[in-house]
């Protein structure tokens, strides 16, 4: 029983724990500090609703492209899905940089004229 006790107690501190940097984050954010990022990971950052927009349709050709090439279903390994979840990263973030930023860029133009 001490043991059961034990382990939901620290279960429910790891939980709060969770809770409180998450909101520590959301403060920190709020109030308007920056928060410096290495380059890869705020290009993940800008990237995310690019990402998020296209997942889908890159999953799919992902799969069609593994699924010709190798036969087999890229999600019967754990490597396969690694490689697609990879490449519909990357791809996602070429799509930011190559489609996004130049339109943002002209957006701002229009805008400012």
């Amino acid at each position: 029983m001490a043991r059961g006790c034990a382990g939901a107690v620290r279960q429910r501190n790891q939980q709060e724990w969770g809770a409180g940097v998450a909101s520590a984050l959301i403060l920190y954010g709020l109030l308007g500090f920056a928060i410096s990022l290495p380059a890869p990971l705020l290009l993940l950052a800008e990237a995310s609703y690019v990402i998020y927009l296209t997942h889908l349709l890159l999953i799919s050709v992902a799969l069609r492209v593994f699924g010709k090439m190798t036969g087999a279903s890229p999600f019967g390994s754990f490597w396969m899905t690694s490689v697609v979840f990879v490449a519909v990263v990357a791809a996602g973030c070429l799509i930011h940089l190559w489609l996004e930023r130049p339109f943002q860029r002209q957006q701002k133009k229009w805008l400012a004229t």
